[in-house]
């Protein structure tokens, strides 16, 4: 691999009901499973910028498998939805941990990742899957999600501050 570049992130965190009331719906969704792991990792390839270490699908495959190990928390499998395709085909998904595991990370329920297949983005895909955690934190007493993005992400920036995800903090990662 070669060397690794700098890019900035941001964290974001809103109002769990005010998410749910702000996204949108989608009609056919399941919740995540471990039968989605391939998918779910060759979505992520083709979806988000690529930076090492993860930077090959096989390593956001372990990278996907790592969440379900625990690293970066307890997976709370019904605020993990994943969005269905007119032939029932998966197309996008949400990841959800009851906490994340990291020193300066919000104490509230985090989604650890967003995707959707590229031929079915700009149809609310997201913002209902976000929808859908909100109402599952919701469901389980908890007030408050949190995400991450990469600070060059405008569109996913953009539906987060729509549905009302506010910034707590960003900082450079790599070198």
């Amino acid at each position: 691999m070669g060397e690794s570049v700098g890019y900035e992130r941001i964290v974001m965190a809103a109002e769990a009901a005010t998410v749910a009331e702000r996204a949108r719906t989608w009609p056919r969704h399941r919740p995540w499973s471990m039968d989605d792991l391939d998918w779910h990792a060759a979505l992520a390839y083709a979806t988000y910028p690529l930076h090492p270490p993860e930077d090959t699908e096989e390593a956001l495959r372990a990278e996907t498998l790592a969440s379900f190990d625990g690293t970066w928390g307890e997976v709370m499998p019904e605020a993990s939805p994943v969005a269905l395709g007119d032939a029932g085909e998966p197309v996008g998904a949400v990841l959800t941990v009851r906490r994340i595991v990291h020193p300066q990370a919000p104490d509230h329920p985090y989604v650890i990742g967003v995707l959707t297949d590229a031929a079915w983005q700009r149809r609310g895909i997201a913002s209902a899957l976000l929808g859908i955690a909100a109402r599952a934190v919701l469901a389980e007493g908890e007030t408050r999600l949190g995400l991450t993005v990469d600070a060059d992400s405008v569109g996913a920036i953009r539906l987060y501050e729509g549905l009302g995800f506010v910034e707590l903090s960003r900082g450079a990662v790599g070198s």
